[in-house]
C-alpha cells in the first residue's frame, strides 16, 4: 500500500460499529487523495492494479470493516470520470466482496451524473450532487430509509466537507497524516456535541 504502516482492523471495526450505533451507517469516500494517496486527475492512464499500492492504510482497513458488516454501507463520491476504474481497484483489494462492490454506488463526473462546477445552487455544489445520487441509490437498491445525517463523507477537500455539512450531511476532512484514531476522535467529538 502507500506505506508500510498497517491500521488495526479492530479499530476499523469499532469505528463502523460506533457509526452504526450513532445512526451514521453510510460511509461516502472520495477517491483521489482520500482512498488513494495520489491524484489521478480523473483520467488515470494506467491500470487499476497500478493504483492499489497507493491505497491509504486507514482506508484499506475501514473499507474492509464496512464491507464485512451487513448493517453498514459505503459508496464512492468522486470528481473522477473513471468509475469503472475505481470499482476495479476495490475488487482487487477485496476480491471476495466483488458482488457487493458491483452493487455499490460509485457517483462520478461521467456527464450522466454530476458536473457541479458552475452552479450557485448549494444543494449540488461540491460533492452534494454525488451524495444525493448515492442516497437515491441506497434507497432504491438497499431499501434504506436514510436521511442526510445518516451519511458520513470522508474527503480531502475542506470545501467539499463544509458544503456537505451545510446541507445536513456529516463529514470529515482527510488530511495527509490521517489515521483511524483521528477519525475515531472526530466521530466521538461531533456525536458528543450532537448529544448536548
Amino acid at each position: 500500500m502507500s506505506n508500510s504502516h498497517v491500521e488495526p482492523p479492530e479499530l476499523a471495526s469499532r469505528i463502523v460499529d460506533l457509526c452504526v450505533e450513532k445512526q451514521m451507517p453510510v460511509f461516502a469516500f472520495d477517491f483521489d487523495l482520500t482512498i488513494i494517496s495520489i491524484h489521478t486527475q480523473g483520467a488515470w492512464p494506467g491500470t487499476a492494479d497500478q493504483l492499489v499500492p497507493h491505497v491509504q492504510p486507514w482506508a484499506l482497513a475501514l473499507m474492509k470493516a464496512i464491507l464485512e458488516k451487513s448493517n453498514a454501507y459505503m459508496c464512492i463520491c468522486t470528481f473522477s470520470s473513471q468509475p469503472g476504474m475505481i470499482r476495479q481497484v476495490l475488487k482487487l483489494l477485496y476480491p471476495d466482496k466483488s458482488a457487493k462492490i458491483d452493487q455499490m454506488a460509485v457517483c462520478a463526473n461521467t456527464g450522466l451524473q454530476c458536473v457541479p462546477y458552475f452552479t450557485h445552487n448549494q444543494a449540488i455544489q461540491g460533492k452534494n450532487c454525488h451524495l444525493s445520487l448515492a442516497m437515491d441509490h441506497l434507497k432504491a437498491n438497499d431499501s434504506l430509509d436514510i436521511l442526510k445525517s445518516n451519511l458520513l463523507l470522508l474527503d480531502d477537500d475542506p470545501a467539499n466537507v463544509n458544503g456537505a455539512i451545510s446541507q445536513g450531511y456529516r463529514a470529515v476532512v482527510v488530511t495527509e497524516d490521517f489515521t483511524l484514531q483521528k477519525l475515531l476522535d472526530h466521530i466521538i467529538k461531533f456525536t458528543s456535541e450532537l448529544a448536548k
